[in-house]
């Protein structure tokens, strides 16, 4: 009878040798090519872990070796498409569904799937067009052909065709390869000097601590509900605090001296010292650090400090627990005065328990140091990324 190995199983093959030989020096293979052939078939491999010489068998599940020693089974499931298109190393692959429009030079051969097309530069062209040049520059122009279908974008064959290609000189196209491979270069550089400030970021910092309740740091305040048409009617350029949490919490500006008119427990609702606010609803517990005068109203509350507490500090390393206090109710977040006065939180202390705003302030200007760096960074990886 007649051998039938397909195409796919090769395919298999090759995977399965690439990624064992990341980990092995020496693999020996022993090639059955026994793949099955119904709609619907499993493809496997046994890998032998005891024998002097690390050996792979291929095969179906069905035509299996018998398994005496210790092994790693591998399954893989596929559907069988009559005519299915394998690309080529060289090719080039789009997403036509999804994050459509990014193309991809491929450097092996692969197996297409139902939302990837592939793009093979016609005999006529190999010579005048660089395959990389061409990934970059159809990168560069695809978003624009890309379409909303059924609520994701889609670069169907048809439109990719009709991308028009204006090719340059060899020469030029070299440069340009050479000019984007060196830009990649500079951005995984960035990037990686990113990562790195993340990761000291998040270091945590061990000191002498101890709890303290937020309502023996702060008091607590909140503001009074005005509108939007109240504030529309007043326009102005004082800034109004609500529980929004974009734009730093201010959700209108507003006429100044109207909002000094406002009163809650005999004391003016606008606030003209350092603190900390917080939303009370939706993102709840989110908090914002305020050096300036502002309103407030009724959905956002005000931490203003009672003792020494550098409050850049308190709003980064305090800012996780205060969201393991937020509370659900109504499908929405909450955290309201009562609650947030009884959160506890650990503020460094110098050895007699006191607490220590030197250690603060020396904590927060190595964070703020990195911070700088790390958006000085990222605005140069914005600009190469373009």
């Amino acid at each position: 009878m007649k051998s039938e190995s397909q195409a796919h199983g090769f395919l298999f093959e090759e995977q399965i040798k690439k990624n064992v030989n990341k980990y092995l020096d020496l693999v020996t293979i022993n090639y059955t090519n026994k793949w099955d052939i119904p709609p619907v078939s499993v493809k496997s491999f046994k890998f032998d872990i005891n024998k002097k010489n690390n050996r792979i068998y291929f095969g179906s599940i069905e035509n299996m070796y018998k398994i005496y020693d210790g092994f790693f089974l591998a399954l893989i499931g596929y559907e069988q498409v009559k005519d299915k298109k394998i690309g080529r190393k060289g090719d080039l692959s789009w997403v036509t569904n999804g994050y459509a429009g990014k193309v991809t030079l491929r450097d092996t051969d692969f197996l297409p799937t139902e939302k990837c097309g592939v793009a093979a530069i016609k005999k006529k062209y190999k010579d005048i067009v660089n395959p990389k040049w061409l990934e970059i520059y159809l990168n560069s122009i695809t978003k624009k052909y890309v379409v909303a279908k059924e609520g994701n974008g889609k670069l169907e064959i048809v439109q990719m065709k009709n991308i028009p290609v204006i090719i340059p000189d060899l020469n030029e196209q070299k440069l340009i390869v050479e000019e984007y491979i060196k830009n990649q270069l500079i951005i995984k550089q960035l990037k990686d000097q990113i990562k790195t400030i993340d990761k000291e970021l998040s270091k945590k910092i061990s000191y002498k601590s101890k709890k303290f309740k937020i309502s023996d740091l702060f008091h607590i305040t909140s503001g009074v509900r005005i509108t939007q048409e109240e504030v529309y009617q007043n326009a102005g350029d004082f800034p109004v605090v609500t529980s929004k949490t974009t734009n730093e919490g201010i959700a209108w500006y507003a006429n100044k001296k109207w909002l000094y008119n406002f009163m809650k427990n005999n004391k003016n609702v606008v606030i003209e010292k350092e603190c900390i606010t917080w939303s009370k609803d939706g993102n709840a517990g989110k908090l914002f650090y305020r050096d300036y005068p502002f309103y407030q109203n009724d959905h956002s509350g005000a931490l203003i400090p009672k003792n020494a507490i550098n409050l850049q500090w308190f709003k980064i390393y305090c800012q996780s627990e205060i969201y393991k206090n937020v509370v659900a109710k109504d499908s929405q977040g909450m955290l309201y005065e009562e609650q947030m006065a009884n959160i506890e939180v650990e503020i460094p202390v110098k050895e007699n328990g006191e607490i220590d705003i030197d250690l603060q302030n020396e904590i927060y200007a190595e964070y703020k140091r990195l911070s700088d760096i790390k958006e000085k960074l990222e605005s140069i990886l914005n600009e190469y990324s373009l």
